[in-house]
């Protein structure tokens, strides 16, 4: 029966072997263990970041006031909008009734047909002169046109054309009537001002509102989206530079064993130390 025999040099190696992994491994769970606690460090103060939390609400309040700004804004510009095609719809209606007056016979009387069917037209003026809206904005400068001209509506009714001459009451309606298609042409002019002063006021706070946005968003980035891409990036650096390590000591390891097996079966010179113990 074949006698064992006890390789030292061999057992020595497997011994200081066991324990280099020992030790790797606890050095190993240390480094891992500094590392996520790193990660952890950034993701916490990812989570608390009060100076950019009160940054983006301040932002979100501003670009709430400047939003709030807007649909006055938009309905100060369509009334006015409104007021301008109103305006040319009352001058058409001025210019009619006072053609009607050169409807004249040959004494250059106005016959009471004629009379009747103008104070009927003066009483549709009167309507198209209410139907001019009063707008106002906190804004913008209030002329007074459009008041101005409702209240002549009142001033119209009180008027009545009678047959005859054009002179007398009669011409003072006709005057009137002058009146009436100047200051809608102011009106109508006015109002095309208005509407555009608000839609130019309504493009700078939408541009504030954009300047707005785009500031809160590179707060955003810089406060959370970027740190997040960091820690993605941390995990990923981390995970490849602990497996590295491994890798390379299981390399290393392996190649120490290669070199203990073939220490097996292998003679020591005779009288040195490994061969009196084997």
């Amino acid at each position: 029966m074949p006698s064992s025999t006890f390789n030292f040099g061999q057992s020595m190696s497997q011994l200081n072997s066991a324990l280099s992994r020992q030790a790797f491994e606890i050095q190993f769970q240390q480094l891992q263990k500094a590392n996520i606690q790193k990660i952890n460090d950034k993701i916490a103060s990812l989570n608390d970041n009060p100076i950019a939390d009160r940054k983006i609400s301040e932002l979100g309040k501003q670009i709430t006031k400047l939003n709030d700004q807007l649909e006055p804004l938009s309905n100060y510009a369509f009334l006015n909008d409104a007021n301008e095609i109103r305006y040319g719809t009352i001058q058409d209606a001025t210019q009619q009734v006072q053609d009607m007056f050169g409807n004249v016979d040959a004494d250059g009387n106005l016959s009471q047909e004629t009379a009747d069917a103008i104070n009927a037209q003066m009483r549709q003026l009167s309507e198209e002169l209410r139907r001019v809206r009063e707008v106002s904005h906190p804004d913008m400068v209030d002329p007074g046109i459009n008041k101005r001209v409702r209240g002549m509506a009142d001033t119209l009714d009180g008027m009545t054309v009678t047959a005859g001459a054009v002179d007398g009451d009669n011409k003072a309606v006709l005057k009137y009537l002058v009146k009436v298609y100047n200051d809608a042409l102011v009106g109508q002019t006015v109002s095309d001002d208005q509407s555009t002063r608000a839609n130019r006021l309504s493009t700078q706070i939408m541009g504030k509102i954009s300047e707005a946005q785009a500031e809160a968003e590179t707060v955003k980035y810089e406060a959370y989206t970027k740190p997040q891409a960091e820690i993605e990036k941390m995990k990923e650096e981390t995970a490849l530079f602990l497996q590295s390590i491994s890798l390379g000591y299981e390399l290393q390891q392996s190649s120490t064993e290669q070199m203990i097996n073939s220490m097996n079966g292998v003679k020591s010179p005779t009288g040195t130390f490994l061969d009196v113990m084997t």
